[in-house]
């Protein structure tokens, strides 16, 4: 009798060891490479994200990229199954790998999704005696904004040779700055088509205003021969996929001008950078720069300056979640002063945005 119990209870091990099996085994290679990109795009936590009106939890989400990136499908359900299978061969792993008895135990406590999550565990272990260090990280990957402009700059480059550089922003590090001043979006909203609806859906931690004092004491050049005007914009980020990047300009709160560019991740060390380089402005763009030259008055250029403004929203392009979000403002400098900007977070004033 005792026989036949241990030999069921044998049985039963056998075939839950099995189910798991066979339930990883679907999960094939290019389906996996989607799923671990998922599990860096969205770290475990119980927030929800809304993605085009529809809310989702983490599991979702992940299950919604994996049909976006390989165009197969994995139930919510079959995700989490998942996650507790690796989650369990992580520990093993990890088990075997170190030799401590604090480094052995100090998955205690966390859960799945957080030990399959690498950023958890390193951060776990990084804090126990007798293991090594963690790599040095991105500046951003240690705050909830996945992605940041790095380098932003217009300019013409004359006909002869030569450079002269209307605005420039340089350095990720402005927007996870703690001191950074706040402006609230009733302020701005009227200069900004869709950017009240487009905060709700947040994620708002993303979201900024960025001021340029803009140098236009640039040379007069022929009418035939304007030189080449041109922006450089570099985004770093610590996750690698493909991102939509869309610039829009405004007139008196009405988009007057778009372009959607897509950006492959290319690695530098600990994070990927998104590059483009020698982007043409439009020739509408390139002729208001010239008109407001000819204007030949700062506080007249203020004046219409004061229609205009600009916005960047960049996505992740496989599931169109917003990553990155400026609004942008310019003013002219005085005579002999260099371009400079400022970097603001926007908020609505509610308790979460804060």
């Amino acid at each position: 009798m005792v026989l036949k119990k241990e030999m069921s209870e044998l049985l039963v091990a056998k075939d839950a060891v099995s189910q798991e099996e066979l339930g990883d085994a679907v999960w094939t290679k290019d389906i996996e490479d989607a799923f671990e990109e998922a599990l860096v795009i969205y770290p475990p936590g119980r927030r929800k994200i809304i993605v085009n009106g529809s809310t989702y939890g983490r599991n979702e989400l992940i299950a919604r990229y994996i049909q976006m990136r390989t165009g197969k499908s994995r139930s919510r359900k079959q995700v989490s199954s998942h996650i507790q299978v690796l989650a369990r061969k992580k520990q093993r792993e990890l088990q075997m790998a170190q030799t401590s008895l604090a480094a052995q135990t100090g998955l205690n406590g966390l859960s799945a999704p957080e030990i399959v999550s690498q950023s958890v565990v390193r951060d776990r272990l990084a804090t126990l005696p007798a293991v090594a260090p963690a790599p040095a990280a991105s500046q951003i990957n240690v705050t909830p904004l996945q992605l940041a402009m790095d380098q932003f700059s217009t300019y013409l480059e004359y006909p002869e040779g030569g450079v002269h550089t209307f605005l420039a922003q340089h350095g990720g590090a402005l927007f996870i700055d703690a001191q950074l001043e706040a402006i609230e979006i009733p302020r701005i909203h009227d200069k900004f088509p869709g950017l009240q609806e487009a905060y709700q859906s947040g994620p708002k931690h993303a979201f900024f205003l960025i001021k340029f004092w803009v140098d236009l004491n640039f040379d007069i050049i022929s009418s035939s021969n304007r030189g080449f005007v041109a922006m450089d914009t570099v985004f770093e980020s610590h996750i690698a996929v493909p991102i939509e990047v869309r610039s829009s300009v405004n007139c008196f709160g009405k988009q007057i001008a778009q372009k959607i560019d897509i950006l492959q991740p290319v690695q530098e060390r600990d994070r990927y950078l998104y590059t483009q380089a020698r982007a043409p402005l439009c020739n509408l763009i390139v002729g208001f720069i010239h008109k407001l030259r000819d204007l030949n008055s700062p506080e007249m250029i203020n004046r219409v300056l004061e229609n205009f403004s600009a916005s960047m929203v960049v996505r992740n392009q496989y599931t169109q979640e917003v990553l990155f979000y400026t609004t942008i403002l310019f003013e002219v400098v005085q005579p002999g002063c260099v371009p400079r900007c400022n970097v603001y977070k926007l908020t609505d004033n509610s308790p979460e945005s804060r």
